[in-house]
Parts: structure tokens; C-alpha cells; sequence
């Protein structure tokens, strides 16, 4: 088994990924970043501690989604603790999020398994293929088929 330790040094950079793949409505400050890279590190530690290897996913796209989370949560309590009121672009942000999450339900279980292993844990198709067994081909033409049938949700 590797030392925590080690998976954390091993994993320090992620947070500076996640960091890089959010998009800011501003250019943050110096102390910005700082702050929130400490909570990604914090994120690090508790997706390490919290990992086992009973887990379908590797550890790095474990730790990902964690430090991606928990730095979306901090901003948010940012933005409440500034007393912020909820814009109408925010107010359709939050409606889509829930119309998308119906219409992932209304989905098969295995095409939301596929938009899972996508979205969430950030395989490839070719991974995705190989995990269940099938051609990267029917792959590519079964997520074209699920975007359609979502596309199909939402003009109905």
C-alpha cells in the first residue's frame, strides 16, 4: 500500500489544475489563489483519507472532483458571507441544472453510467469502451445518441 504521505506529494498538483480550470468572472489576487489552494489542499487530504480501493475510479480523478467541489463550495459561502443577491443568470443557471438532472434520469441506466464515467470521473471514450467491453465506435455513436435524446428532453 503507498503512504498518504506520498499520494498527497504525488497529488499536490492537481489543485493547481483545478484551480486553472475554473473560470473566474475576474482576474483574483495573489491572496486569492493562495486561499484557494489551501482549501483544494485541505480537499487533497480529505479525498486521500477518504479514498479506498474498493473504488471504481482512480485515485487522481477521486481527488479531482473533491478539491473541484470543495473549492465550488467555498465560493459559494464567499459569495453568501458578501451578501451577494442571486442574479437572473444564476436564477436559469440553478432552473437548468435541475431540468438536466431530470432529464439525466430520464435516461437508461447504462447511458447514465456513460455520462457518469465522462463527466464525472473524466474517462475517455476509449477508457469507457474497455471497461465495459465494447468498441470505442459504439461508444462515440451511444453518447451522440444520449446528447440527442437530451437535446430531444429539453425541446419537448
Amino acid at each position: 500500500m503507498v503512504d498518504k504521505n506520498e499520494l498527497i506529494e504525488n497529488n499536490m498538483h492537481v489543485v493547481d489544475e483545478v484551480i486553472n480550470n475554473i473560470k473566474f468572472p475576474r482576474f483574483l489576487t495573489t491572496d486569492e489563489i493562495n486561499e484557494l489552494k489551501s482549501v483544494g489542499y485541505l480537499a487533497l487530504v480529505e479525498a486521500i483519507n477518504s479514498f479506498s480501493e474498493n473504488f471504481s475510479v482512480p485515485i487522481d480523478f477521486w481527488a479531482r472532483n473533491k478539491i473541484k467541489w470543495s473549492i465550488y463550495d467555498f465560493l459559494r459561502e464567499e459569495r453568501d458571507k458578501e451578501d451577494i443577491p442571486v442574479t437572473e443568470k444564476e436564477d436559469i443557471e440553478i432552473e437548468y441544472k435541475i431540468d438536466l438532472k431530470e432529464a439525466i434520469k430520464s435516461l437508461s441506466e447504462f447511458d447514465q453510467k456513460i455520462l457518469e464515467d465522462i463527466f464525472i470521473y473524466g474517462f475517455s471514450q476509449e477508457e469507457i469502451a474497455k471497461r465495459y467491453n465494447i468498441t470505442k465506435r459504439h461508444i462515440r455513436r451511444k453518447y451522440a445518441e444520449i446528447l440527442e435524446r437530451l437535446k430531444e428532453y429539453y425541446d419537448s
